[in-house]
């Protein structure tokens, strides 16, 4: 979401990503017609005068990183090489008309004053080949950025906070396309200071104006700005950056520098959100600095806030904002939640039993998060649903806070508490199927259930010589299973064990005999729900 004034994201753009070209391969099988021992490297030893004139037809060549592969087709390079590695790097500011080739990188050095930021950019026809770029240190023994992208042009970008001139390399090679491509490329030296903001690192010193564009964050800097916020208006702050070339948090704070709201995705940009409901105009400050995860070196971002009346209706059930003054539930419809103002609740869990907590919302009103803690106030859950186990012989009290999502789509919104128990220990029919003797014969069923402690074992079937065997299991809840694939000497042959709710096995049987296989269902580390979890399994077996 971008702000209705229109702010424009000042990038540093990184190329995306891609998996890490192959290795070289060769597919020539041939073999020679003559009676020579060549074996297509020309090692015979005969008087015969050949070449390896044999029938050899193939062209089998794949590009990595500048190595060539075993056939490359011939290329016409141009008149800058060899500058194919950081003793050969050629020092030179621009180039067009330049010919990369497949069996050989190009490489360019630039000189990097300290305090400025070196852009360099390559453009070219992808249809014809694509290019990839990495710019390395002087030695090549670090990469400071990476270009892989698919279109027809490149960049990268690095920032020189060393406190000394540098030297870096542009490091260009084709990735699985033809013998050459041309190209041509450009590099500009950026000056990278404090914006004219400056000092505007604390509350005292805050820009008044929060809209601004073209800003410049530095290691360790904070830069504060301040927003007047009417009585029951909401504000939202947009940070506008790539994440590529840095990453920067956010939070709003009050005048005492009490935190209001925060904003530390990972991601581009940040968004924070805050609704006045103090029934009097409000001064809120927006803190941007460097994420605690990473550096930034030197990078641009655009800030940008407005304000909007909005009406939110809170409960009756108010005020109930903290866990002391938690109001006891058994359910309810029809509740009101405003940002910066949870609910807390007391909950039953039953002796026996497993409790399911849900805040039931409007996803495009706004978002919800829960905060569960046991009877000894130890944050036992924290998704939306939550499920709690209650193993023990009588009723405990669970407390459970719903808050509004800060990076959710608005700052309040309607939301309904729902609480169901299922019995704490369920049973399939399967058991016991607690281990491979007592495998069950079975291989496709729904409706299964996993209790701690009591592991589950089937008997998937047989699979062939060279058959293959994929097995899925889908699971719910909030606790982790694994699995895994056993021979009938109790050998494994393959495991899963994803965080994800899905966990995959497929495996080929080898050997020269048929071989029964036996799926082992088990919570990670034993560490789950004390109640069951519910899951499914899927084979098939392919001849």
């Amino acid at each position: 979401m971008r702000l209705s004034s229109g702010l424009a994201l000042a990038i540093l753009f990184l190329g995306s990503c891609k998996k890490p070209e192959p290795t070289p391969v060769e597919t020539d099988t041939d073999t020679d017609a003559d009676a020579d021992a060549d074996s297509d490297t020309d090692a015979d030893t005969d008087s015969d005068a050949d070449t390896d004139a044999d029938a050899d037809t193939d062209t089998s060549w794949q590009q990595t990183g500048g190595s060539g592969g075993s056939a490359a087709p011939p290329c016409n390079d141009d008149a800058f090489e060899p500058n194919d590695d950081v003793t050969t790097a050629m020092s030179m500011a621009s180039g067009s008309a330049l010919i990369v080739c497949a069996s050989s990188n190009d490489m360019w050095a630039f000189d990097v004053p300290d305090g400025q930021i070196l852009t360099v950019d390559v453009t070219f026809d992808s249809s014809v080949g694509n290019i990839d770029v990495d710019l390395l240190d002087e030695n090549n023994t670090a990469t400071l950025d990476i270009s892989w992208g698919m279109g027809d042009s490149e960049q990268v970008q690095w920032y020189n906070g060393t406190g000394a001139n540098a030297i870096v390399n542009a490091n260009l090679y084709l990735w699985l396309t033809t013998a050459e491509t041309e190209y041509a490329f450009t590099s500009t030296l950026t000056p990278c200071g404090a914006d004219s903001l400056e000092p505007n690192d604390d509350i005292a010193s805050a820009t008044t104006d929060g809209n601004q564009t073209g800003l410049t964050m530095l290691d360790a800097d904070v830069d504060v700005f301040e927003y007047i916020v009417p009585a029951g208006d909401a504000l939202e702050v947009q940070v506008l950056f790539s994440n590529a070339v840095g990453d920067l948090d956010a939070e709003l704070v009050d005048a005492n520098g009490t935190v209001l709201a925060t904003a530390n995705s990972g991601d581009d940009d940040e968004r924070l959100l805050y609704y006045n409901s103090t029934g009097a105009e409000v001064t809120v400050y927006a803190r941007v600095f460097p994420s605690p995860l990473g550096t930034v070196g030197c990078m641009s971002y655009d800030i940008g806030g407005s304000t909007t009346p909005v009406v939110c209706n809170e409960d009756a059930h108010e005020p109930n904002d903290t866990l002391v003054q938690s109001v006891a539930s058994a359910g309810e419809l029809g509740l009101g939640i405003v940002i910066g103002n949870p609910d807390w609740w007391q909950v039953q869990a039953p002796a026996g039993e497993q409790l399911r907590i849900e805040a039931i919302v409007d996803p495009l009103e706004v978002g919800v998060t829960l905060e569960v803690r046991n009877s000894n106030l130890d944050v036992v859950g924290t998704t939306n649903p939550t499920l709690y186990a209650n193993a023990g012989a009588v009723a405990e009290t669970v407390y459970v806070a719903v808050r509004a999502d800060e990076n959710g789509p608005g700052v309040c919104g309607a939301y309904d508490l729902d609480l169901t128990t299922v019995p704490c220990i369920n049973e399939d029919g399967n058991e016991p199927n607690d281990d491979i003797v007592s495998a069950s014969a079975v291989s496709n069923a729904d409706d299964l259930f996993l209790n701690v402690g009591n592991d589950d074992w089937f008997a998937l079937g047989t699979v062939p010589p060279a058959g293959t065997i994929d097995n899925i299991l889908m699971f719910s809840g909030n606790a982790d299973i694994d699995t895994e694939l056993l021979d009938g000497n109790g050998q494994v042959l393959a495991a899963s064990g994803t965080v994800s709710p899905v966990e995959t096995i497929n495996y080929t049987n080898a050997t020269a005999a048929d071989q029964d296989v036996f799926l082992h269902v088990f919570f990670w580390n034993n560490v789950a729900d004390t109640c069951s979890t519910p899951y499914s399994i899927e084979t098939t077996i392919t001849p």
